[in-house]
This record gives C-alpha cells, structure tokens and sequence, in this order.
C-alpha cells in the first residue's frame, strides 16, 4: 500500500473501499461515514509508520486498522470474543487479505497474546468507554507489551463536551433518546453500549497516577478534536464558536503517553518466593460480594521472602502492590522490611480495601549473585476469628490460615537511577504522588527511604504541629496538655533524627501516665543508624523500668563508633501497652498507650 498520508475524508474513505474492495453492509457503510473525519485525526497523530510495529486493540471492523497499514505500520489486530461469527469471520478475512494477523482477547481479563516489549506503538481507538469491567488490565498489557520509549495512543468520547453540557442545562439525557426502538436504547450486547465516558483528568490518572494495577506511563498529552462534533451550521454557530475558542468543550478526546526506558515490569514468575499462600483472585461474577481486587494476590505468613533480579544501575527503586484486606476494626499491620542484615523499615498499613503502593529503594550493593533477596517479618490475623467483621468483602468464616498482607501478583515494577541525582527525582516525584492519594500525617509509611532522601531531619524534635515529618509510624494523635503537646506512643513508634559528628547523647522527655493506667511500664529504646537514609544498622537496645505518674528524661548515650553523621532511627517500644477502656469502666479509651512523649534531642 501506499505510505501517503489521506489528509482530508474523501480520501481515507477512498482509501478504505479500495483495500477492502466489497460491497459494504449499510452498517458499515454509516460506521465509516461517522467515524471517517477521526480516522484522518488519528493517522497525523500516529505520524509516519515506516519500520513500526503497532498493535490496534479493538481493532474491528477493520477501518482504521487497514488506514495504519497505509501509512506505513506494521500491524497487528486484536479483537474481542463478542463479535459475531459471521462478521468476524469476514473481518478476519479482510486483514489477512493484507497479511495483518488477527488475534482474539477479553482485553479486560485475558493476556494480550504477546511477547513483552513486542510492539512500538499500541492503538486503543473509541474502546475504553465499552469496558464495563476493568479498563486497567488493557493498559496493563499494553504497557507489558510495549517497547522502552513506546507509545500508548488512545481515543475516546469526551465526557465534558459542551453538547452535554447543554443537554444537562436544559434537563436532557446524554444518552440514546428512550423513544429510539429497544435495540437501540438497550444494547443486548454489553460492549455495544458506552459503559463509561471519561474526562481528560480521569484518564490521566488511568495512565500516570492510580495504583490498581501494576504499570506507569509518563509523558501524558492530551488533545480535543472536533472529527465528531456536528459539521458547522449557522443553527449552531455559537456552540462551533465556543469550541474553537476552548478546545476542552470539542466531543473526541485524543491521549499518549509513553513507557518509560528507565522503568521494568517484572513479572512474578521471574522471581522467587518463600513464605506465601497460593495465589488467589476476585472473579468478576461474586454474586452479592463487591470485587474489591481486580489482579491476583498472594497473603504472607507471618515471614517471607523475595528475591526479586537487580538492574545494572547504582540504585533502583521496586514497587510492590500491598493491601490489608481485613475487616476495618482490626489495628493496623507491620510489615518488616530487611536485606540481610541491613533493615529497610517497617510499613504501617491499616485495613483497606484498596492497594498501597510500596516502594523500595535499594542500592546495588546490597544485591547478591544478581538478586535482592528481600526477607518480611508481618503481623497476622485469622479470618475465622472475625466472622463478625464481614463487609462487602467477605472471607471465609472457616479460614483458619493466618494471614498476613496481600501482595499484588501482576507484577512489580522496577526503576532504573543511574545516580543519586535521579534518585531524588524519584523520591520527590514519589512523595508528590503519596499526597495525592494519602495527605500528610502519619502517611509516608510506605515511601520508606524515598521520603526520608528527601526530607528535611533536625537533630531534635520538639512534639507538636509538623512533628509529623520526623514521626514514622505508630503515634497516636497530636494532644495539647497544660505543659506543652505530646503524643501517645504505641506498642512500637519511630522517630527520626539528624546526627552529626560530635553526637553524644539522646534525651527523650517522657511521661509514664497516672497510676490507673499500672503501676510501672517497661520497654526499650533501640536505636538504627544509616548513614544514606536508605539502609540501617543495629546501634544498641536500651531497656528501661519506669513507675506510673513519672515525669522524666530517657536519657542514652551514642556509641563511640558514631563517629560520622547520618540518621537515626529511634523506637520506642513497651513490653505490654496499656488500654484505658480496659482497665477502668469509667473510660471508652481504646487506644493502645505506651508512653507520653514530648520531645527528643540528640546532644
């Protein structure tokens, strides 16, 4: 075929009949009228196709599929299984008529059936809004089958157009007339109908920022066309004014966006694990139960392990989907994070019904034969002990496992950082997008040392508002007493704080709470140091055995060995915290109480 590129209608109609060159149904014949004006908006945005491979998802009935083939592509189709034999058989005849092999999937639940990294760009036209499911596995495969630098294209209706704009003005529907006849008001075919249509934000954030599935796009574009907008009339001449003036109000929403050449998707059987359940899944017919999951999953036991394959470059950063999926009255799970000896924090997740992206980031030092073999120590539960806890997911009351986190099993994503320039980059990126989801307080948890790279650390802290960018996890709310602001500490709460070289010596103010609360309270005070922000070591374990009602300094000296600066992690723990509502009738207080803590100083 020819590589000219049809710039107006009447030629890529041309264009079409010629390849196709058979009589077209009257459905078709309207389908390619309609649709002819984006087929030619699609074509300038592709550009030029020499020496490309491209993938067109959704591709029937072939139009625009033949129109890539035009213009230089090397293309594949991929269509779904709810086509009719008949047309698909002739859509299927028509492709490799032109020698473009034709593939069926459920792009919502099936792999594509392709190599990774196999195509360079991957066409998803007007088939988002039909996906009544789960439109993330399509991006998912997308981004597994792209190549580095590859892009994702997409169309779609605009769901802010100014056409329904206006309907919703005057109190009309956006959808078909209900006078229309039955079949076309009420498609029996699902996929038929526009399930969904998206704004540009939505669509965004399906590309650059959820935490669903495992993949990321970068680069995102977005453009609005008028290929489907009613032809100028004088009639509606201030409606074709406005869109010229603002192209958000146009009917077609364009978008790309690019894999990046520094990320990797891992697939999980390149990896080894220790210490998981078999996998599990949510189908997408439960009956009466709500599908909260849309990939596979695996619980922890109390340990597991990972080893998960190295880059090449000094540091890379691994993201993990995390979900405890419990019922919400249950207190928060930890997950203990180590490679080998060196310790990479503890995660804090409460129970939830949506993932937390977990990211890791790891120098190359710390990989052996080519893998990071990652080791978790979890806190667990058994369903069977909360029959009472069901909601809308509901697990088995006969359960006796113990569980600990889920763990999202489509993949893990690993990204490349040649220096400890782009580190940051990725730290501060990562922590923008941990507010986006999460906010501030006690919400960094699962940055681990990405937040801690780029945070601003002090050498004391005295405990009040914006204490909370050098609190990790396990602090109860800020409180204001007569003396100062304190917070509660828990059964185990972190803390973080700059050293230099001449440290000497911790204070940490406390109060142990009246005697209603026990006589004494014991624990520890166990100290970690890094010196990148990212890894720590053991430094010492101090105990201690204070009475109740006792204001006082905990005081412990460094080791000699700190002779260089670098971070502390401090963590406060109690042997046997205490619960108010327990120990007295009088108090609906159920918190766990470990100390009151008013301040730190590193001297």
């Amino acid at each position: 075929m020819s590589t000219n590129f049809p710039s107006d209608v009447t030629q890529i109609k041309n264009l079409i009949r010629q390849a196709i060159s058979e009589p077209f149904p009257p459905w078709e014949q309207e389908y390619l009228d309609y649709h002819a004006a984006r087929f030619v908006d699609t074509l300038d945005l592709l550009g030029p196709g020499e020496g490309k491979r491209l993938l067109d998802v959704g591709a029937f009935p072939g139009h625009l599929t033949l129109a890539v083939q035009a213009v230089g592509y090397q293309v594949d189709a991929l269509t779904g299984p709810d086509e009719s034999a008949r047309g698909l058989q002739n859509f299927t005849t028509r492709l490799s008529n032109h020698q473009i092999s034709v593939v069926r999937a459920d792009v919502e639940f099936d792999p594509f059936p392709f190599p990774d990294q196999s195509f360079d760009v991957i066409l998803a036209a007007e088939i988002i809004e039909h996906l009544p499911f789960n439109p993330y596995h399509m991006l998912h495969e997308s981004f597994r089958v792209l190549k580095p630098t590859g892009r994702i294209v997409l169309s779609t209706p605009n769901l802010t157009k100014l056409d329904n704009l206006l309907r919703f003005a005057i109190g009309r529907t956006i959808h078909p007339d209900i006078r229309l006849p039955f079949h076309k008001t009420f498609k029996s075919i699902l996929t038929g109908r526009h399930i969904r249509e998206y704004t540009a934000e939505e669509l965004i954030y399906l590309l650059e920022e959820q935490n669903k599935e495992m993949y990321r796009f970068e680069g995102t574009r977005v453009s609005y066309s008028l290929c489907l907008d009613p032809a100028f009339s004088w009639i509606g001449a201030i409606s074709w004014f406005l869109k010229q003036l603002w192209p958000p109000f146009r009917a077609t929403i364009f978008i790309q966006a690019i894999r990046p050449d520094h990320l990797d998707l891992i697939e999980p059987k390149k990896i080894e694990a220790k210490g998981f359940y078999e996998q599990e899944e949510h189908d997408a017919q439960m009956g009466s139960t709500g599908r909260v999951l849309s990939t596979p999953f695996r619980w922890t036991h109390s340990h597991a392990e990972l080893s998960l394959p190295a880059g090449e470059t000094r540091f890379q950063v691994f993201f993990l989907h995390l979900i405890f999926l419990a019922p919400r009255y249950l207190p928060p799970a930890f997950l203990g994070i180590r490679v080998g000896e060196y310790s990479l924090g503890t995660v804090c997740i409460s129970p939830s019904r949506e993932y937390i992206p977990l990211r890791l980031a790891l120098p190359a030092y710390l990989a052996g034969k080519g893998k990071f073999n990652l080791s978790f120590q979890c806190s667990t539960w058994r369903p069977d002990e909360h029959a009472q806890g069901v909601d809308y997911y509901e697990f088995s009351i006969i359960d006796h496992r113990d569980l600990g986190l889920a763990v999202g099993w489509d993949g893990f994503l690993r990204e490349e950082c040649t220096d400890h320039e782009m580190l940051m980059k990725v730290a501060k990126r990562e922590c923008r997008r941990q507010k986006l989801h999460e906010g501030n307080e006690g919400r960094w948890s699962p940055l681990l040392g990405l937040y801690l790279l780029q945070a601003e650390m002090k050498s004391s802290l005295p405990i009040g508002p914006g204490d909370w960018r050098q609190l990790g996890h396990g602090w109860h709310q800020l409180e204001r007493w007569e003396q100062d602001w304190m917070r509660w500490s828990s059964r185990r709460s972190e803390v973080y704080l700059e050293t230099g070289s001449g440290s000497r010596q911790l204070r940490v103010r406390v109060y142990t709470g009246t005697s209603a609360l026990g006589k004494e309270i014991n624990g520890s005070v166990d100290i970690d140091w890094a010196s990148d922000r990212l890894v720590f070591l053991p430094l010492s374990k101090n105990s201690f055995t204070l009475p109740s009602d006792c204001w006082t300094d905990l005081t412990i000296d460094l080791p000699p060995s700190l002779a260089v600066g670098g971070l502390l992690r401090v963590i406060i723990m109690v042997s046997q915290p205490r619960v108010p509502s327990r120990l007295s009738t009088d108090s609906q207080d159920g918190r766990e109480l470990g100390l009151a803590v008013f301040g730190l100083v590193i001297s």
